[in-house]
């Protein structure tokens, strides 16, 4: 029989255990016309969710919205009760209602402009944070070094409009900075982790096991379903090499026209 191992080079062989002992069932209860095509796409399904579950189990993948949320309760511990549960929330402050600061005696709140320009500044703490970091993602201290960085920005701006900044406003824009903040290195962590963890490496091969999967269930473990599987290895491997040799003659051109 002609085997497809040297394919499984990027597939481990516990996934291919997992792979071939749910198939083991489905065929062994097969009926004798087959599975229909709507059939056989749900029970793909069911195997990459399985394997998938496997992958996060085994290498104890935990969302780094735990990692942000739980520093955020240790960093943020003397924030006021209500603003630490709009921060569970998800609920942003209305920055412009907010009391900034006293003259005479008298609360006052921001500018429309002055509220803008602030919002930007903090809109971009995590320009600030990773200006002198490489890789872009999630550090333990990260929400620590974002409070420093926003106390420094509310620092700057007061001392820029002459006023004293009141404790429940910078409480405020601390909220707003943090909640503008979260989503940015969600998405930061997300784009890391496709490319150096087991499960963003996994993630990228999905195309390939589900190939590999509907495969074996189209045509069971027999010499039809290998050469599927190499005919489609092959293909892809072909495609890249001629991409690659498109891009070198790019390359070459380029420094002959220098």
């Amino acid at each position: 029989m002609l085997e497809a191992g040297f394919i499984r080079k990027g597939i481990s062989s516990d996934s291919f255990e997992i792979i071939n002992k749910q198939l083991e069932v489905i065929l062994r209860n097969m009926p004798s016309g087959g599975l229909s095509s709507l059939q056989r796409e749900q029970k793909v399904k069911e195997i990459w969710n399985l394997l998938r579950n496997h992958i996060i189990l085994k290498n104890n993948v935990i969302p780094v919205t735990e990692y942000i949320d739980n520093e955020f309760e240790f960093v943020y511990v003397l924030m006021p009760l209500n603003l630490r549960h709009k921060y569970k929330c998800g609920i942003l402050p209305d920055l412009t209602k907010c009391y900034a600061y006293k003259r005479f005696l008298i609360s006052q709140c921001l500018q429309e402009g002055h509220i803008h320009a602030l919002q930007q500044t903090l809109d971009n703490l995590a320009d600030l944070i990773f200006v002198n970091r490489d890789p872009r993602h999630f550090y333990n201290g990260i929400i620590r070094d974002a409070k420093m960085n926003i106390d420094k920005i509310l620092s700057d701006f007061s001392k820029k409009l002459l006023v004293a900044f009141l404790p429940d406003f910078k409480w405020n824009i601390h909220l707003y900075a943090l909640l503008n903040f979260k989503p940015v290195i969600e998405s930061l962590q997300e784009k890391w982790n496709k490319e150096n963890t087991p499960l963003g490496m996994f993630d990228q091969k999905k195309e390939e096991y589900l190939k590999l999967i509907d495969t074996r269930l189209q045509y069971g473990h027999t010499l039809i379903s290998e050469g599927h599987i190499v005919g489609d290895y092959l293909l892809r491997v072909i495609n890249k090499t001629a991409m690659d040799a498109g891009n070198n003659e790019r390359v070459v051109a380029a420094q002959n026209d220098e």
